[in-house]
């Protein structure tokens, strides 16, 4: 049985299937929050959701399984008030409050929708908050970001190979 330790900021394979047979895996979340299945790109917003103490049985399954752990949103928090928050760029612009948020910081932004994204913030000033990489969606006016707080837990997959 292999134990895999799942974070809420970067999606980690848990269950790549045999190359011969039939795939099968049981994934147990054996931690205290919730988990996300899915693919590369998995977010609590797209995911499976695989509660702490579930298990799922994946017969069957011929492709990779990513996992994402759930989080926490909290202070600070701002508000996007320029639609000039695009794709692949790294500025949240915000009315007040940025210097709240501090390098090395990990943000939620746009929570709980299908452009939902964690980012790693690099730095900010009293109307900016600068992302260490480039977002992967634009965010509109009235965008919300917060601090993320992680729940990190495990995944413990057994019954690894052909059947």
């Amino acid at each position: 049985m292999a134990i895999t330790p799942v974070s809420a900021t970067i999606p980690t394979v848990v269950f790549v299937p045999s190359t011969s047979g039939t795939p099968h895996a049981v994934l147990y979340n054996n931690g205290p929050a919730p988990v996300y299945l899915g693919g590369s790109g998995v977010s609590t917003s797209v995911g499976f959701a695989l509660a702490a103490g579930d298990r799922l049985d994946l017969s069957y399954n011929a492709g990779t399984i990513w996992a994402i752990s759930g989080y926490q949103t909290g202070s600070p928090m701002g508000t996007v008030i320029t639609a000039t928050t695009t794709l692949g760029g790294t500025t949240l612009t915000t009315a007040a409050g940025g210097t709240f948020f501090t390098a090395g910081m990990w943000i939620a932004v746009d929570s709980g929708t299908p452009r939902q994204e964690i980012a790693q913030v690099n730095g900010s000033n009293a109307g900016s908050v600068f992302t260490n990489g480039p977002l992967t969606y634009s965010h509109g006016t009235a965008a919300t970001f917060a601090q993320l707080t992680p729940g990190p837990t495990t995944v413990k997959t057994s019954h690894i190979g052909a059947t």
